[in-house]
């Protein structure tokens, strides 16, 4: 056990010493190779030279500019490491061929691409999965319609892999419009999700057929990407797509709205905020922030139309975003307008009894003379709910200061009057 154990120790110091020794001569070689020096047989006739020569390669492959990037492939083709690579792939052992085809998406290099879809054939899944990842990070266009025909044809592949190698290898969205009419489910469902997620948007007139498709998962992606084509004509589409019977086609309308922001979307909004689902609602309530700037204008629709989860969904969108905070000090505002704004979006939110923040103003806002404003309006819009949470607040007040504003809050015939504090 002991010469096992020391015979093991010293040849792998000696396997380490021989790979840093490499690794040190290529790096001396690497400004001559850059130059357009081609390697020599003899260096290249040991396996660990090759292998060190190829790693270093495509590390420097990560971070190279323009420039640079020509001059390491030209290398690799001329010292036979791409060659070596595409045979294994073709007739190596099992872990030769995995390792190939992992190497050559790293060597990122076009001339690879025909063997890499080949390769997408083969029954053994885990080499398609890593043919995918190569040819994703390749990005050239020849692998476009074998990566969709894979598709078509009923190849097993991951949604993530197969969705990558599509954005990298397709120039145009277009093309995945003929795998809608496939049908597999999952085949419909990946064409249209690459055509949402799509950097560059589709036009309006390639989509606009397949709004009213029968399959949810491919109208909601549909409208999803009618969103992203910021195109006017789209917005009935989506307006529409608010009242789909389909819950998640619903949410990516109002997400695709979201983003658009046209004003003429605001009444499906409003009715969306009342939607029997959860997300629907919250999602229109994210809208309505971001479809208007006048948020005490929306709250007041939203109570006229007495439904009480989207107020209190809309109330909580604007307590999460900050917005009651930022008004408190236009109460002091010396233009009447910003005051009439401030009065009236505060007073909405009492009526619907959202308080709390207001309540929490008086007792912590840093200037004075916002809390003796805040502190003057609730006198006038004092109800018993208010009023009960004043005096439990009195209770446990963290100071004396904001104890004596939320007892003068309650004295209602009287004039606030509040002594600056240091």
């Amino acid at each position: 056990m002991l010469l096992y154990v020391f015979g093991r120790r010293a040849w792998r110091s000696f396997a380490f010493r021989r790979l840093d020794q490499c690794r040190e001569y290529w790096l001396r070689r690497l400004p001559a190779l850059m130059a357009g020096t081609i390697p020599t047989a003899q260096e290249l006739q040991s396996a660990v030279a090759r292998e060190t020569l190829e790693a270093l390669l495509t590390r420097r492959l990560q971070n190279a500019d323009r420039e640079d990037l020509q001059k390491i492939f030209a290398i690799i083709e001329h010292t036979g490491l791409l060659d070596r690579r595409i045979r294994m792939l073709r007739s190596g052992s099992r872990y030769e061929r995995l390792r190939a085809a992992a190497v050559l998406g790293e060597f990122r290099s076009p001339t690879a691409v025909p063997v890499l879809t080949e390769t997408l054939d083969d029954p053994w899944e885990q080499l398609r999965r890593i043919a995918f990842r190569s040819l994703a990070m390749i990005g050239s266009p020849k692998a476009g319609p074998k990566v969709l025909s894979a598709l078509n044809e009923g190849i097993p592949v991951e949604s993530s892999i197969w969705l990558d190698a599509a954005a990298r290898c397709v120039s145009d969205p277009r093309e995945f419009l003929s795998l809608l009419e496939n049908n597999r489910g999952d085949v419909r469902a990946l064409a249209a999700r690459a055509i949402a997620e799509f950097p560059k948007p589709a036009t309006f007139e390639s989509l606009y057929p397949y709004v009213s498709h029968p399959d949810p998962e491919v109208r909601g992606r549909i409208l999803q990407a009618l969103g992203k084509t910021r195109d006017g004509r789209a917005v009935s589409s989506l307006v529409a797509g608010t009242t789909d019977e389909t819950w998640f086609v619903r949410l990516r309308a109002l997400a695709a709205l979201t983003e658009y922001g046209p004003a003429g979307a605001l009444d499906a909004v409003l009715k969306a905020s009342g939607d029997k689902e959860f997300l629907v609602r919250q999602k229109a309530g994210a809208a309505l922030a971001r479809l208007t700037t006048h948020p005490a204008q929306i709250l007041g629709m939203l109570l006229e139309r007495k439904d009480r989860y989207a107020v209190e969904g809309y109330l909580a969108q604007l307590g999460r975003a900050g917005v009651f905070w930022r008004t408190l000090p236009l109460l002091k505002a010396t233009e009447g307008r910003l005051r009439k704004q401030a009065e009236q979006l505060l007073g909405l939110a009492i009526e619907a009894n959202f308080y709390t923040q207001v309540l929490h103003g008086v007792e912590v806002y840093p200037d004075w003379r916002v809390r003796v404003r805040l502190a003057r309006f609730l006198q006038h819009h004092l109800t018993p709910a208010v009023q009960q949470e004043i005096e439990k607040r009195i209770v446990s007040a963290s100071s004396p200061r904001a104890r004596r504003i939320l007892r003068g809050i309650l004295q209602k015939p009287k004039f606030l009057v509040v002594r600056q504090s240091s």
